[in-house]
């Protein structure tokens, strides 16, 4: 589909019986970039994300993934600060709840390959390190067929090494999926200048933008 890949306009966000959190927040994201917000905490990150995710409504405003409202599941796919694995399953099973029966297991060969964690497709959750877990979560969500990608500050417990690795990745899937992009949340200013076509700045609730490319 021609035009951005994501579209904010307008928005507005307010929760019930509190201050309004967002105002009158637009820019666009187009395919094959990845644009990261940076702002301190509090100032609405997290809210946009999910707002993008199609997870909460907006008080005011729209938000349109290729087009159309986002169909959460569908249209995106989230990473949290924390891994969200299934500790009752091992790496591969978690793995293998995202792709297609046909070739999963040559898949998720490749896929823990591309985060040097192939040793560990038969462990569980608790016998990972916290950051491998993370790596984990990150190959699992870049696994999903989704064309936007929504990373709320995925790396913060990382060391550096395995820092710039991800960040390698994340490129990395920009780059050979021409449909998809990345809405990349953060606070950290060294971070969103080793990964941003474009940078969204937001300050003190109720927050705007300021889009630099």
């Amino acid at each position: 589909m021609a035009g951005p890949l994501l579209q904010v306009e307008d928005l507005r966000h307010r929760y019930a019986g509190g201050p309004e959190v967002l105002r009158g927040l637009s820019f666009a994201l187009e395919a094959g970039r990845i644009c990261v917000v940076l702002g301190p905490s509090g100032c609405g990150k997290t809210t946009l994300l999910r707002l993008v995710a199609g997870l909460m409504a907006p008080t005011a405003g729209r938000v349109l993934v290729d087009g159309r409202p986002p169909r959460p599941g569908r249209d995106t796919a989230m990473i949290f600060q924390q891994p969200r694995l299934l500790p009752w399953h091992t790496v591969a099973q978690n793995l293998a709840l995202v792709l297609p029966r046909r070739g999963r297991a040559d898949r998720i060969a490749a896929l823990l390959s591309r985060v040097g964690l192939s040793d560990t497709a038969d462990l569980y959750p608790e016998e990972l390190s916290s950051g491998m877990q993370q790596r984990i979560a990150l190959v699992r969500s870049l696994a999903v067929p989704a064309p936007l990608l929504l990373m709320d500050e995925p790396f913060a417990n990382l060391d550096d090494a395995a820092r710039a690795r991800m960040q390698h990745e994340v490129r990395r899937a920009v780059a050979t999926e021409p449909r998809r992009g990345v809405l990349f949340v953060t606070h950290s200013t060294a971070e969103a200048e080793a990964l941003a076509d474009e940078v969204i700045r937001l300050g003190t609730p109720p927050a705007g933008s300021s889009q630099q490319g």
